[in-house]
């Protein structure tokens, strides 16, 4: 959107960003790393909560009685230092000479292969998932954090999304179609865990297979 293109992209810094299995294997594939280099599981404490909006796993080399998320991992700023955000988030000032938080611009440095859950951003689907909507995020951040982490500094606008009505479309029907996917690759897996390494494997393997030639 229009409106991005002068953030300093407080969303890739205030939330961690969850991963589908799509999303690992098409990082790994693009960028030709190893998923392990970019992945962290995360305990869920809410498992209500999260099971609604996350694909829960369990992992026999971890704490077997907890649920884990799988997102991508979170670094120190360089330009803010104590502050995290996400490891691709690449980050410059704008006029090196007034290195203020409010002259930091960052692009995300895996655009092309970025998640999911970023193509859509902050679209959803409305309560009939036939049309997206955008609702405008609060632009200031809890007085407990740093304001590095403050979401759009403008109000979002018509004109902002305009030209990316039909990608923001298409992203939340791919979106929406993966969550499906994962979340029932997970409660297949769950029903007989094992290591984070034997369920990468497992999942490849899946992914791999959804294609099939018909004889």
């Amino acid at each position: 959107m229009l409106i991005c293109e002068s953030c300093h992209s407080g969303c890739c810094r205030k939330y961690a960003v969850a991963l589908t299995g799509y999303d690992i294997l098409n990082i790994s594939k693009t960028l030709k790393i190893d998923p392990l280099s970019f992945i962290e599981i995360s305990p869920v404490e809410n498992i209500e909560y999260q099971s609604t909006y996350t694909t829960l796993f369990k992992f026999t080399d971890e704490n077997s009685d907890i649920f884990y998320r799988f997102n991508l991992k979170m670094n120190e700023s360089q330009l803010v230092p104590g502050t995290i955000k996400c490891q691709f988030l690449l980050e410059w000032h704008n006029d090196p000479s007034n290195p203020c938080i409010e002259g930091i611009i960052a692009k995300c440095g895996i655009y092309n292969c970025r998640p999911f859950v970023c193509t859509a951003y902050p679209a959803k689907f409305d309560i009939t998932e036939k049309r997206g909507i955008i609702v405008n995020v609060g632009s200031k951040s809890e007085s407990s954090e740093h304001r590095i982490y403050n979401l759009c500094p403008e109000k979002i606008t018509g004109e902002d999304i305009a030209d990316s009505s039909d990608q923001i479309m298409k992203a939340l029907i791919m979106r929406k179609y993966e969550l499906e996917y994962f979340k029932n690759l997970a409660d297949y897996w769950n029903q007989k865990p094992g290591s984070l390494s034997d369920f990468l494997i497992f999942m490849t393997n899946v992914y791999q297979n959804r294609v099939v030639l018909e004889e």
